[in-house]
């Protein structure tokens, strides 16, 4: 009857060691099982993106930018024209019919290692700061790339006598973000007279 109480002692003590070494090799397993299935892109970008688990991603951070206002032809409503048939410009006339689109060259410090999915929110504001358009953009930064070109429309009308832009200074800026790209702001102007 003397051993009974040290049996039992004994027999909690080896049952709390099991217990103990059964956790840590479950929470081994799971660091695991989690680092490598965040070498698989796809599961990577998941995480990066949906979850904001950084530690599992490189964030590639957009440097210095620029954005470019031209005119196209307002019977044709394509949010890539031609480079050909684009006019370029930092004002524009009221009186002609015309589309205006803005020309975002968005460069990055470091050139993604693999093509990153990106949203461009874009809006476009009067004199006062008023918001008179917008709308999104989804595009794809090619892998190895330093920069990443996208269009798209100042508004969904065309400039010409009568419409909403009526002679003065606008602004379009642009929101980018996405799946391991920094969210950044980008803004360029025109003025119409």
């Amino acid at each position: 009857m003397l051993y009974e109480p040290k049996a039992e002692a004994g027999k909690k003590h080896r049952r709390r060691y099991r217990l103990t070494v059964a956790g840590i090799v479950v929470i081994v397993s799971l660091v695991a099982v989690g680092v490598a299935l965040a070498t698989v892109p796809a599961v990577r970008d998941h995480l990066c993106y949906e979850h904001r688990m950084n530690m599992f991603c490189s964030i590639a951070e957009i440097g210095e930018s620029e954005i470019r206002i031209f005119a196209w032809h307002p019977d044709e409503q394509s949010l890539n024209p031609p480079a050909a048939q684009r006019a370029y410009g930092a004002s524009f006339p009221r009186g002609r019919q015309q589309r205006l689109y803005w020309e975002a060259r968005l460069k990055s410090r470091v050139a993604p290692d693999q093509p990153i999915r990106f949203v461009a929110k874009w809006t476009t504001y009067d004199a006062n700061g008023k918001s008179i358009g917008g709308g999104v953009i989804e595009s794809t930064w090619e892998a190895d790339n330093p920069a990443a070109l996208i269009t798209g429309p100042v508004d969904t009308v065309p400039i010409g006598p009568g419409g909403q832009f009526p002679s003065g200074h606008y602004e379009v800026a642009l929101k980018v973000y996405g799946n391991r790209l920094a969210e950044s702001e980008v803004r360029g102007g025109f003025d119409i007279y």
